[in-house]
């Protein structure tokens, strides 16, 4: 199977006309003890569905205005106090890589039957185009991804790739 990837770049939040402006520049939601003992680990998700498959205009959006939702999502990880390992999520709007790719197999072909490891090559890789450029350390850090794949028939996948860490600091609210 080969996945080609169409395009790469990061989706900023969309905040409607009635929606309260996001907080001041240098807005940070502190890591809890549970974020941090989760270290670095990246969590995929993948979801499979039959066509049609919505335009990409309208998935774009949507992811848009989710990260207007869920602003950590949209954030970058920065440290708050290097000494003492203390790190946090700046609330940034810098926005979530999104790649959309296609491939060039049916996914009825290459689907799994069971869920493991072997759904994420579902997905582009950050060595075919579909992560940060070499050497963006800013993008290096992002706390969220968000993967689509075409398949033959209009059939499509869909994923995320969130950092652990990311779920318990997003609770504070």
């Amino acid at each position: 199977m080969k996945i080609t990837v169409h395009s790469s770049k990061p989706v900023k939040p969309a905040y409607g006309p009635a929606e309260a402006p996001p907080p001041a520049a240098g807005a940070v939601v502190p890591l809890t003890v549970f974020d941090e003992v989760n270290h670095d680990e990246y969590v995929p998700g993948v979801f499979a569905f039959h066509p049609p498959a919505p335009p990409a205009a309208a998935l774009e959006a949507g992811l848009a205005r989710m990260l207007a939702e869920y602003r950590e999502r949209a954030g970058r990880l920065v440290t708050l106090d290097a000494a003492a390992g203390r790190r946090a999520i700046a609330l940034n709007d810098a926005g979530a890589r999104h790649v959309e790719a296609a491939a060039d197999v049916p996914l009825a072909a290459v689907m799994p039957l069971r869920v493991g490891p072997e759904a994420v090559r579902l997905h582009p890789s950050c060595e075919d185009g579909g992560g940060a450029a070499a050497g963006d350390q800013q993008e290096a850090v992002t706390v969220a991804g968000n993967f689509r794949t075409f398949f033959g028939h209009s059939s499509m996948v869909m994923g995320r790739l969130l950092p652990r860490m990311e779920g318990h600091a997003s609770l504070q609210g």
